[in-house]
């Protein structure tokens, strides 16, 4: 019997059958008995299987269209992309998915999350976003807003402007809204109302959409929003005056304008009581201070809102606002209570008896009383009849 040498194929080297390589020529790689110039898609040439039996072709992973390697893809099934030699469906932060290329590409610096590499919607910690592009310093004009990572645009100091006085009822509420005070700003909707001071004996309050109340402290704020909506509320406590100043101030976040004060009153169910209770005698070119002890002033719900206005003057003096001795025509009861009222006497060559007229004025009542000066000679020795201070007893009582 006589033996033939096996024909393989023109590119096999060795092989079964001529339809079945075992090594191929060259750098021809052995796929399923075939020498191919390349791997089909889903195969890859192992390396080790090359020394040991030639080019081999093994499988990929069957994520991967086509690999390196076992474990390192280098294109992937649709719709799975490409990213350091994973197929992944999802790019993670930092990268975007670029379903052309089928591919994960990176953002641009400090940006976590975007939708392709010139547009950014969110920044990584440290940097702000503005215009789809991630600084870590915001650009003139604009300032940083860290909670959101975003670079705002600056459109000035807000102002607080006054409309006019918050007039409460004893012991109500009162609603704030913008016709009390305005909000000047470019962007007003985005303001906020920061509380600097409350007046003791009320409390300032807003409401949520689920109508409960939150009571507001120094150093809170409300938004524009919630005034708008009506949504803030001041609140006076009955029968107690009110004691300090309402102030605020608003803010976009970057700047702030100055404390403002809201003037507050209460809508008096009283009228103020004003009585002189003891005569005022003074020597000619001398200062003597006009206290509660002389002039008896009095309201019973809002005394810190009451005015002393002086409709007539003395004729032989002056009326002065201590400590700078400053003339004046109208004071505060605040001004008043500390004892800064006095009261100047000119020269005089006889007894003289003087007197000025004053009101006392809540801001909605008033009452009048005129309060008598006798002004001496420094060396006069005339007698001064004077009228005793003024007493007060109950219908029965025994006075003795």
């Amino acid at each position: 019997m006589s033996f033939f040498p096996l024909a393989c194929s023109i590119n096999c080297h060795h092989c079964v059958s001529a339809k079945e390589c075992l090594q191929c020529k060259g750098d021809l790689v052995l796929q399923f008995g075939e020498c191919l110039p390349l791997c089909s898609n889903q195969h890859y040439v192992d390396g080790v299987s090359r020394q040991c039996t030639g080019n081999a072709c093994e499988p990929c992973d069957l994520k991967c269209t086509t690999c390196s390697n076992l474990n390192k893809c280098t294109s992937c099934n649709v719709p799975l992309l490409l990213n350091n030699g994973e197929c992944v469906d999802d790019c993670g932060t930092g990268q975007y998915a670029d379903y052309e290329a089928l591919k994960c590409k990176s953002c641009s610096s400090g940006c976590a999350f975007c939708l392709s590499f010139d547009e950014c919607f969110l920044c990584k910690d440290g940097y702000q976003l503005h215009n789809s592009t991630c600084f870590q310093l915001c650009p003139e004009n604009y300032f940083e807003d860290s909670v959101f990572r975003i670079c705002k645009r600056s459109f000035g100091t807000p102002s607080l402007i006054i409309n006019n006085n918050m007039l409460v009822h004893p012991g109500s509420s009162m609603l704030i809204t913008n016709s009390v005070f305005n909000m000047s700003h470019i962007d007003s909707e985005k303001l906020y109302v920061i509380v600097r001071n409350l007046p003791q004996n009320s409390h300032l309050q807003t409401m949520t959409n689920r109508a409960e109340k939150i009571m507001l402290k120094p150093g809170d704020n409300f938004t524009s929003k919630q005034l708008e909506d009506g949504w803030v509320f001041f609140k006076h406590f009955d029968g107690m005056p009110i004691l300090g100043d309402l102030t605020l101030k608003i803010s976009d976040g970057h700047k702030s304008s100055n404390d403002i004060v809201l003037p507050t009153q209460i809508i008096s169910k009283f009228p103020p009581q004003i009585q002189q209770i003891d005569y005022i005698v003074i020597s000619e070119e001398s200062l003597i201070i006009i206290d509660p002890s002389i002039l008896f002033v009095e309201d019973k719900d809002n005394i810190a809102d009451v005015t002393l206005n002086f409709i007539q003057g003395p004729c032989l003096g002056k009326l002065l606002l201590m400590p700078n001795e400053t003339e004046v025509s109208t004071i505060t009861y605040e001004e008043y209570a500390k004892s800064q009222l006095a009261f100047k006497s000119l020269k005089t060559t006889a007894v003289y008896e003087d007197g000025f007229i004053v009101q006392a004025f809540d801001g909605f009542n008033s009452r009048v009383t005129d309060v008598k000066l006798i002004i001496l000679p420094k060396y006069s020795d005339d007698l001064v009849i004077v009228r005793n201070k003024s007493f007060y007893f109950e219908p029965g009582e025994t006075f003795g």
